[in-house]
């Protein structure tokens, strides 16, 4: 602590009296309680907001959009009909076959010729029984 100094004076109509009374630096004991204020920089905080109750606001869905149908032709399938089966054709024996003898006739692989088939001759049927070559 600093020394200071305080000067009291009293006056009175018979008399004038001056007290002086100096502080020094000593050990003092003191009974009050000490009130220490400690002075903090304010945070930057954001302004107090009023509070206020949520309004909600119901959903509404946007209108749909209508699209056209595409503008690209396509014509109708055109009419296949279906194939129709063809056998293959029939491969006649020539009416005009004549077996020489029936050595002939298996080498062709007609043998045994029956009467009514290509090929069919008398004289390749001995007895007579409608079978030549047998």
């Amino acid at each position: 602590m600093a020394n200071t100094s305080v000067v009291a004076t009293t006056t009175t109509p018979a008399a004038t009296t001056t007290m002086r009374a100096t502080t020094t630096p000593r050990a003092t004991t003191t009974t009050a309680p000490i009130t220490t204020t400690t002075r903090v920089a304010p945070a930057l905080a954001p302004p107090p907001t009023q509070s206020v109750a949520p309004t909600t606001t119901p959903y509404v869905a946007p209108a749909p959009v209508y699209t056209p149908p595409p503008t690209v032709y396509t014509p109708p399938p055109v009419y296949t009909p279906p194939p129709v089966y063809t056998p293959p054709p029939v491969v006649e024996a020539p009416s005009s076959v004549y077996y020489k003898n029936c050595s002939a006739a298996r080498a062709a692989g007609a043998a045994p010729v029956y009467i009514g088939e290509p090929g069919y001759g008398s004289h390749l049927d001995r007895d007579n029984d409608g079978i030549g070559c047998e």
